[in-house]
C-alpha cells in the first residue's frame, strides 16, 4: 500500500511534505529543503506531524505552499467598498440608471 503524494487543504491549511513540493514545483531537492527551512524559521510553515515509515515531515500552513515559494502568483480578489458615488444616499435596492441607454 503506497502512501499518496499531494498537497491537500484542509480547514485549518495546507498540509504537505517537501517531496510533494518538489513533485509540483520541479525544483531541486536543496533549493526545496533550503527555502521550506527559511519559511518554518520565519513561522510561515509549522511542522505539524511525522509519515511513517519514511520519517517525513508533514508540514501546515495558512498559505498556498506555492505561493509562499514563488512558483504561483496568489489570487487577488477586489471588493468594492460601498462608498459615495456608488450608493451616495444609502439606498437599499438602489438600481443604477447612469448607463441604461448603452
Amino acid at each position: 500500500m503506497g502512501i499518496t503524494k499531494m498537497i491537500s487543504r484542509k480547514a485549518q491549511g495546507f498540509y504537505f511534505t517537501v517531496q510533494d513540493l518538489i513533485d509540483e514545483t520541479g525544483l531541486p531537492m536543496n533549493t526545496t529543503r533550503s527555502r521550506v527551512g527559511r519559511l518554518v524559521e520565519r513561522g510561515v510553515f509549522i511542522k505539524h506531524t511525522k509519515l511513517r515509515p519514511t520519517n517525513q515531515n508533514v508540514y501546515r500552513s495558512s498559505i498556498d505552499p506555492m505561493v509562499a515559494l514563488g512558483q504561483r502568483e496568489p489570487e487577488i480578489f477586489t471588493q468594492v467598498v460601498p462608498g459615495f458615488f456608488n450608493n451616495p444616499f444609502k439606498l437599499k435596492n438602489a438600481i443604477d440608471w447612469r448607463w441604461r441607454d448603452d
